[in-house]
């Protein structure tokens, strides 16, 4: 079996599954039915994704509220950080581009739909911006826990981080789903069989190693309650988790 991989960000990777262009889309974004209709679409969830806002070493503060960050963000009410208690200091926001699922989810569960301003920093990677939030006076930025790095600080919202415990109690909501897209996977194929792969013990903890949570550990209730055309091989429990709602209507 060959496996050719390619980056572009979670958009990249649900519009090229959904144009035939890929076998299997990874995204960390939701296929709203009303903007991906296929009904042949299925999406597998293999892990979580925790996500954390992070600022540059030179800003002392370890939790900022999540109507600091909306107006850090969108509405400019907040330019220096003695403002929160900080530094006199500039406060530099950095962003990731439309196409990366992790704004998407930033904007959906920490902005509350809200845009961030037009005149943000935007850097295109992950792995690029940690290194412009450390070599930027003042940054702020998010990514996710994956690859957060020592030469910046993580920020809890709302004085809770970015753990597995607070996300199960619903306390933590930037996090999201690692979504595999397929378009009419005939079962027992190599797709298939890889799918199938990617939810064993040996994949999941791996995952755990790269600091993902994998999928069995998050206790929530069955996912087929809330999303009829995903697959999966264990269950889920969100009996505190209101996503389920705003992303399935």
């Amino acid at each position: 079996m060959h496996i050719d991989v390619s980056g572009g960000g979670s958009l990249t990777g649900l519009n090229d599954v959904t144009s035939h262009k890929v076998d299997i889309g990874n995204s960390d974004i939701y296929a709203d039915p009303a903007t991906y209709p296929d009904p042949d679409l299925t999406d597998h969830l293999v892990c979580i994704i925790p996500f954390t806002m992070i600022v540059s070493s030179d800003v002392p503060i370890a939790n900022l509220t999540q109507e600091q960050i909306i107006d850090i963000f969108t509405t400019g009410k907040y330019t220096n950080w003695s403002q929160l208690q900080g530094p006199d200091l500039r406060i530099v926001p950095i962003v990731r581009p439309a196409t990366s699922g992790t704004r998407a989810t930033f904007r959906r569960y920490v902005l509350g739909g809200r845009d961030e301003r037009s005149n943000l920093v935007t850097i295109s990677s992950s792995q690029d911006l940690v290194k412009a939030v450390a070599n930027t006076p003042g940054a702020i930025g998010y990514l996710a826990v994956s690859v957060l790095d020592p030469q910046v600080h993580p920020i809890s919202i709302d004085g809770y981080a970015a753990t597995l415990s607070n996300i199960a109690s619903g306390h933590y909501s930037f996090w999201s789903y690692e979504h595999m897209y397929t378009l009419n996977v005939t079962s027992g194929s190599l797709v298939d069989r890889f799918l199938n792969f990617m939810l064993t013990p040996q994949v999941q903890q791996q995952a755990t190693l790269l600091h993902y949570i994998p999928i069995a550990d998050l206790k929530f209730a069955q996912v087929s309650a809330y999303f009829p055309g995903a697959t999966l091989s264990v269950l889920l429990y969100p009996e505190k988790r209101k996503r389920y709602f705003y992303e399935s209507f």
